[in-house]
């Protein structure tokens, strides 16, 4: 497979979102050297109509590495990023002149970890951390509307939460994942205070390491994804959760994250620690094992924490 275009970044890409309004625009979060220290950017990009060409829109500069990006599915011009230092920022193209974000939540005592709009409501975003929360935003407000959990034992208040993704089926459903190995699901409406911390619908005991990616599946909604240290992406039935599935083996380090096809039912896209990126042919069929295709389009680096969820 070849890259019909590409857009070089000055910092290490850490996450991709096409916008929702515009399909040849897409929003980029970076880090520098791989969010260990140093700034972060966010990069909105455009496939040029005529050449394909990728081409800067707008570019915001960030004190601290953003590790994942989303859209505001009610606003076409801004973009939400989760940052190194634990804020979830809110940018705007309107407002590139001063640099600044329009909104900036401390969300987190840790690291952020990742950020998720509502595409069904439009109008809520979560955030999940190192600090084992998952806390739920709205851009006119300066606190959170809701805080979930803690995600078991850990320090300070529980085991690392790496994501949280709201559903696609149902609009007050997400589900997280932590370093304890659950992945849970939530109901946004049974936690309806700022300071309370409410109890998941469901976990599941979906990893013996830590688990480190959660997708749905987008045409059945009791399915669930989770990829993890473990090496493996293991497929979820919520209404029968006491074992997988399906169990995807062929990546040779952690899952980093995974998603589900938007367009062909039982693919998942998955990215690893290896420095590859897999479509997966999901479905429960005897001896399916590795992955459709793997695409090595990444440099192989040497790291001591390769195999882990930190850095």
């Amino acid at each position: 497979m070849i890259a019909v275009s590409t857009f070089e970044c000055p910092f290490n890409c850490c996450s991709v979102e096409f916008s929702p309004f515009e399909e040849r625009r897409l929003a980029v979060a970076t880090a520098q050297y791989f969010g260990v220290v140093g700034n972060g950017q966010v990069h909105v990009l455009e496939a040029d109509e005529r050449t394909g060409q990728l081409v800067e829109v707008a570019t915001f500069l960030s004190p601290e590495g953003l590790y994942d990006c989303t859209w505001n599915e009610s606003n076409p011009r801004q973009v939400c990023t989760a940052s190194a230092d634990g804020s979830v920022a809110l940018w705007d193209l309107g407002a590139v002149a001063d640099g600044l974000p329009v909104r900036r939540w401390q969300a987190h005592t840790e690291e952020c970890a990742s950020v998720d709009w509502n595409f069904i409501d439009k109008t809520t975003v979560l955030s999940s951390g190192w600090d084992g929360l998952v806390r739920l935003w709205h851009p006119d407000h300066h606190e959170p509307l809701a805080t979930f959990g803690p995600h078991g034992p850990g320090v300070p208040l529980g085991a690392a939460c790496y994501n949280a993704v709201w559903s696609p089926h149902h609009p007050d459903a997400f589900a997280s994942c932590s370093a304890d190995g659950q992945v849970r699901v939530w109901d946004a409406r049974a936690n309806p205070a700022a300071g309370g911390r409410g109890e998941p619908a469901l976990r599941i005991a979906a990893h013996p390491d830590e688990c480190l990616a959660v997708d749905w599946d987008k045409y059945a909604d009791h399915l669930l994804l989770s990829g993890s240290v473990d090496r493996t992406i293991r497929i979820w039935d919520r209404r029968f959760a006491q074992a997988p599935l399906n169990v995807l083996v062929g990546h040779g380090y952690a899952v980093k994250r995974l998603k589900s096809h938007p367009h062909v039912p039982g693919v998942v896209g998955s990215v690893s620690y290896d420095m590859t990126a897999c479509l997966w042919d999901a479905r429960p069929l005897p001896n399916l094992q590795g992955g459709l295709q793997k695409h090595h389009h990444h440099q192989r680096r040497s790291t001591s924490s390769s195999d882990t969820g930190r850095k």
